[in-house]
């Protein structure tokens, strides 16, 4: 019987417990902690969870007694966060991270890149599991940190400022969030093509925000420039003829029925380019249907 070959993942997990009592070289340590850890990876991006769960929690113990608080242990603790992420334990992942954000502070100090990048990670995490109000104090933490490090002009920060306006919206504190949109959005205006997608998103949930709160000329003043932005900049099909529904949605709200009768009539037509499925487009037509029974002032 053919015997099977051991992978190269278990030749390295069996090096470790020798590594453990035989002291070894700090250098060997990390080159085969590091190893594991991109096993691990791969495991990751190939999504089998199972299997990289299973050896990154056996590397991230290994690295906590042979390398405490290297960046062969942060790595492991990152790993096991992306793993329970990619699955949606958002609260096992947000731990994760908790952990090795704390190493790396301790390391490279809290306005290292590694610790911004962790803050991020964090907020989406607080993020998707509703915790808002935590998310804020983190948003806060983050931008303080980014805008000491590189400035309030420049792009990155914007858009970490136009998630940190999310946040806030969410948390219902208007005033302050449509003050963050803005100031996000001056600068992302001005950063070049290659922030013309965050541009746009900023623009599009400034405009949401009105509209979630029956603001509705402020919000058809954002879809005009969002639509402006969308044409501009080719976004594609799909961008126009989602922007082209919200501001004839909010023109209806309105009741300006000949604009919104002529951003449906334009939205058919873009989504007859598209791949659009028969259902969209007839709740479009149902849409401009309506609206064209409206008396016309």
């Amino acid at each position: 019987m053919k015997s099977r070959r051991p992978t190269a993942a278990a030749l390295l997990l069996c090096t470790l417990p020798a590594l453990v009592c035989s002291a070894p070289p700090p250098d060997q340590v990390a080159t085969s902690l590091a190893a594991l850890n991109a096993v691990c990876r791969s495991a990751i991006d190939s999504h089998k969870f199972d299997t990289a769960l299973r050896l990154c929690k056996r590397v991230s113990f290994d690295a906590s007694k042979l390398a405490p608080g290297s960046q062969a242990h942060i790595t492991s603790l990152i790993n096991i966060g992306d793993i329970k992420s990619l699955t949606e334990n958002y609260i096992d992942a947000d731990a994760c991270y908790a952990t090795a954000l704390a190493l790396v502070e301790k390391a490279d100090g809290k306005d290292s890149p590694q610790a911004v990048q962790l803050l991020t990670m964090m907020v989406e995490m607080k993020t998707k599991r509703g915790k808002f109000l935590d998310a804020e104090v983190l948003m806060q933490q983050l931008l303080a940190t980014l805008e000491k490090t590189t400035g309030t002009e420049d792009a990155t920060v914007a858009v970490i400022a136009a998630r940190y306006a999310d946040v806030l919206s969410q948390n219902r504190q208007f005033p302050e969030a449509e003050l963050t949109y803005s100031r996000a959005i001056r600068v992302l205006e001005r950063a070049g093509p290659e922030s013309t997608e965050a541009y746009a998103l900023a623009v599009r949930h400034l405009a949401e925000m009105y509209e979630r709160r029956a603001q509705y000329s402020q919000a058809e003043a954002q879809y005009r420039r969002l639509l402006d932005i969308v044409e501009r900049q080719a976004l594609g099909d799909a961008a126009l003829a989602t922007t082209l529904d919200r501001l004839a949605n909010v023109c209806e709200e309105q009741n300006k029925w000949s604009e919104a009768a002529q951003l449906y009539r334009r939205e058919m037509r873009t989504l007859g380019a598209t791949a659009s499925g028969r259902e969209t487009i007839g709740r479009v037509q149902a849409k401009l249907t309506s609206v064209e029974r409206q008396p016309i002032p």
